[in-house]
């Protein structure tokens, strides 16, 4: 059986902090090269296996525009991705970041 490559997972750092989340809604969100093939290893993408069942970092719950809503893990600090999606990158497709204990990150306009 074949596995779907856009349900895989890829890794996006940046300063002070990294987000996992499929490779589908990386694309969907415009954040994977969309020349390359499913999967590569990209500039500012990192993929990697889990050596054991525990997941560093925090899942985040992200409200798209169409209505959609994805859970993704944000390692570092909450304000990095704040600051990485909300203002630098202008990631227009989310609307709001919630996490578990409740806390909503919404873009500035």
């Amino acid at each position: 059986m074949a596995v779907d490559p856009k349900r895989r997972m890829t890794t996006i750092s940046y300063p002070g902090g990294a987000v996992e989340m499929t490779i589908g809604l990386a694309d969907f969100l415009g954040l994977n090269d969309r020349g390359s093939l499913p999967g590569a290893i990209l500039p500012g993408v990192r993929r990697h296996t889990r050596r054991s069942r525990s997941k560093p970092g925090e899942p985040v719950e992200l409200l798209l525009r169409n209505g959609g809503t994805w859970t993704v893990t944000v390692v570092g600090p909450m304000r990095k991705f704040e600051d990485e999606f909300f203002v630098r990158r202008r990631a227009p497709l989310i609307l709001k970041a919630t996490t578990q204990r409740g806390t909503e990150y919404v873009p500035v306009l």
